[in-house]
């Protein structure tokens, strides 16, 4: 296994982890070479049939979410973290803070 972070296990057996650079790269969960997707990206979630990521990452000082990848549902400051999918893979989840319960729930055009 390559150094970096697992960020996410998709349904399909492949891992999604962060290189120690901060590029988001994907792997067969039973091993094998990581095939690097994406720069800049801070968290990452599989959706529920693991064939696209949503991912946070790094866009001119601000944080943006996209699901899939290229398709922007948000962008701020800070504080956008721990993307999930919705099983129904129309919506995007992420909390409004570490330290509450409260989450934020963005519209995907899946």
């Amino acid at each position: 296994m390559p150094e970096g972070d697992i960020l996410a296990i998709s349904s399909a057996g492949e891992l999604a982890i962060q290189l120690t650079n901060g590029t988001l790269a994907r792997m067969p969960l039973a091993g094998g070479a990581p095939r690097e997707i994406l720069e800049r990206v801070v968290f990452a979630d599989w959706s529920p049939d693991g064939s696209n990521l949503a991912v946070v990452r790094r866009v001119q000082g601000r944080l943006r979410l996209e699901y899939p990848i290229g398709n922007k549902l948000y962008e701020a400051k800070f504080s956008i973290m721990f993307p999930r999918v919705s099983p129904k893979e129309d919506m995007v989840g992420v909390p409004r803070s570490a330290r509450t319960a409260s989450a934020k729930s963005i519209a995907s055009d899946c």
